[in-house]
């Protein structure tokens, strides 16, 4: 169980009319997974022992309850790897000659380079058999695989079963239109189990039990039509009769590892290798673009870039860290013709897992490490859990041609996972405006406005002077709300926003420039909390997310695990792995009068670790100036779903509008507190 402290409600009011507490809002634990009993004689599969195999990381769920925790950006797959062992790396397997020219073996036996030939790319379709959390489910291949074609018709497949990307081959031969391949090629070592992991028929029995099925034929046999090739005899299990699959056994016990494919269909898929036009863009999503890149593992440590997908079915290229080497490894784009004298910026997103790891873009004009030439981003240390887009600056290349860019991995060793996704590159024209640089958004006190000023730019990409007026849009969380006309280069510029669609909580506003050349890049995103003062009875039920957004967050040690909201948990803090919690949820400023006593009552339970909390009032929402104490540091120990109240009366010497805060201050390494709140 993930640990967390949940605040469920909050209520102020003056002692003599108390308001009734908000209604608990019973949350019911949706299991989405099919639980497979493990029968006797069968090993037992354990999630960590699959976190290498998953090229779509478990097909369907690299982000399991992908949800953003509002406020800081994270996920709830996130937040859990602080608490989960990270996947352990994969230790590189020693390499000696195969029998055909090109081949190369592990020293267990498997294939890591086939023979030369002619290689071709598939998209896989069928029912796909995998594990995640321990529990075997069902779902639907995806991704690719690639296949070589040697002239004396050997054909090596890579990484055959779609859950289970070892980066390994199995090899057969083709004959007319059909491809035999035979069963007990070695795909894998696992080094938990130290025994290796072979490709055998299965059978799945009406029983319940999973077993292989070496009487059933000694190859699978694959049929080809066009550029279509289809696994013959298999079939997916429905409990009306034995099924049997392509699956991945271990040798030592002959034991089902729970991952296999049925139903198996591969598709020729066609890839863009040059690229003429430009802005390119890819964000993934196809098996297509995915091959366009090619992956290089510089310091062969079996440890590099591949590509996964989550829980939305959103794809991305992820760098797999190794425990004892620092990262070295390109994820090389298809050719893209440049033009020389033209200016371009490349542009892409990334974020870390937890780690912090280190990126840098280079380009040339072959796809080697020794190509890539000419620095496009410098080495840059990637510090953030949710996508952040890293720009080029405006670069050009000498000469006109083909050029690759290649996004390399450079983070220490023993480090996490980094990724990229949404790949652009553009040309632009150095006559459009530069990005505002000095947007501000200001809260107004006591108001629901916020006033905003900036500087219209006064020079053009290139740093000319502009020669004409501009435009410029002003955004609030990603919607126009105010454009800026006929504005000379240089001009200062306000504008107060108190629009009717305006709510009480953090809104983000950014500015972009145009003119009759193009548009200028967005400004840096700026955010201000926002809120009117309130008056009492106030309630805020924290178990929705509309309550929540109007709450502030103050990270006050700044170590990224604070205050937000999730669809499961609600409102609640996510624990530190290394810090004390010292995190503010602020709510709405609250109108109070001098000498009259106040009733205040907060709603907590926790995920089973002790957590602690105190209630604190101030005139600024600040950690300093929070300083009076309402509810003294309580211990959250409930774990029912209906939650505890905490109660306090409480009085302000003077009248003013004034802060209310809960604290979180438990210790490091606990969970998450999670709540209602009722002020």
């Amino acid at each position: 169980m993930c640990k967390k402290i949940t605040l469920l409600g909050v209520v102020v009011a003056l002692l003599c009319a108390i308001p009734a507490q908000a209604q608990t809002m019973a949350r019911k634990a949706t299991a989405g997974r099919v639980i497979a009993t493990q029968k006797p004689g069968m090993k037992a599969v354990k999630a960590a022992d699959f976190a290498k195999m998953r090229a779509t990381e478990a097909q369907k769920h690299e982000m399991q309850g992908k949800t953003d925790i509002k406020g800081k950006g994270k996920t709830t797959e996130q937040t859990k790897q602080q608490r989960v062992s990270k996947p352990q790396a994969r230790p590189k397997a020693p390499r000696r000659a195969g029998t055909a020219e090109g081949e190369v073996l592990s020293e267990w036996g498997g294939i890591y380079q086939p023979a030369k030939g002619d290689a071709s790319l598939y998209e896989r379709s069928g029912t796909s058999y995998y594990v995640e959390y321990g529990d075997r489910l069902t779902g639907s291949q995806a991704g690719g695989l690639e296949m070589v074609e040697c002239s004396d018709g050997t054909v090596y497949v890579n990484n055959i079963i779609s859950a289970y990307p070892a980066n390994t081959w199995v090899k057969g031969t083709k004959t007319g239109n059909t491809i035999t391949i035979p069963t007990g090629q070695i795909v894998d070592f696992d080094y938990n189990y130290t025994t290796t992991v072979s490709l055998h028929w299965g059978v799945m029995k009406t029983d319940g039990t999973v077993v292989a099925a070496d009487d059933y034929a000694d190859a699978f046999t694959f049929v080809i039509d066009g550029e279509t090739i289809t696994l013959q005899g298999s079939s997916a299990f429905d409990g009306s009769g034995d099924a049997y699959f392509m699956g991945l056994f271990y040798d030592d016990v002959n034991a089902y590892t729970g991952v296999g494919d049925t139903e198996t269909v591969w598709t020729k898929v066609h890839i863009v290798t040059h690229v003429d036009e430009l802005p390119y863009f890819t964000d993934f999503s196809t098996t297509a673009d995915q091959y366009s890149y090619t992956i290089i593992d510089a310091n062969g440590d079996d440890c590099t870039w591949n590509f996964v997908t989550n829980s939305d079915g959103d794809w991305f290229a992820r760098y797999f860290y190794s425990s004892d080497n620092d990262a070295d490894d390109w994820l090389m784009s298809p050719a893209i013709r440049l033009e020389a004298g033209k200016a371009y910026r490349m542009s892409f997103d990334t974020r870390n897992r937890g780690d912090d790891e280190r990126i840098e873009v280079l380009t040339g004009t072959d796809k080697t490490p020794e190509a890539m030439t000419q620095q496009v981003i410098a080495p840059t240390d990637v510090l953030w859990q949710d996508n952040k887009t890293l720009k080029s600056d405006l670069f050009q290349v000498e000469t006109s041609g083909y050029y690759y860019f290649g996004i390399h991995a450079i983070s220490d060793a023993n480090h996490y996972f980094a990724y990229a996704d949404n790949i652009r590159i553009e040309e632009l024209d150095t006559r459009a405006p530069q990005a505002v640089a000095d947007l501000t958004a200001t809260a107004v006190p006591d108001v629901l406005e916020a006033s905003i000023t900036l500087t219209a730019p006064s020079t053009d990409i290139s740093g000319e002077a502009l020669t004409g007026n501009i435009s410029i849009d002003l955004t609030r969380d990603g919607n126009v709300i105010h454009t800026f006309s006929d504005v000379a280069p240089g001009t200062a510029l306000n504008y107060t926003d108190n629009a009717s669609d305006l709510t009480i909580g953090r809104h983000t506003y950014q500015a972009t420039a145009h003119n009759d050349y193009g548009s200028s890049e967005p400004s840096q995103e700026v955010t201000v909390f926002v809120s009117a003062t309130l008056d009492v009875p106030y309630t805020a039920d924290l178990t929705g997310e509309a309550d929540f957004s109007a709450f502030n967050i103050i990270d006050a040690n700044d170590d990224g695990s604070t205050w937000g909201y999730e669809d499961y948990y609600r409102t609640c803090y996510a624990y530190s792995s290394d810090n004390a919690a010292d995190d503010y949820l602020v709510a709405p400023p609250i109108r109070l009068t001098g000498g009259k006593y106040y009733n205040l009552t907060v709603n907590a339970l926790t995920t089973g670790y002790d957590e602690r909390l105190e209630v604190v009032i101030g005139k600024e929402a600040t950690p300093e100036a929070l300083s009076t104490i309402i509810i003294e540091p309580v211990v959250v120990t409930e774990t029912d779903d209906a939650g505890h109240d905490y109660e306090a009366t409480f009085t302000v010497a003077d009248d003013g509008v004034y802060y209310i805060a809960v604290h979180a201050i438990s210790d490091a390494d606990m969970d998450h507190q999670i709540g209602r709140a009722h002020v």
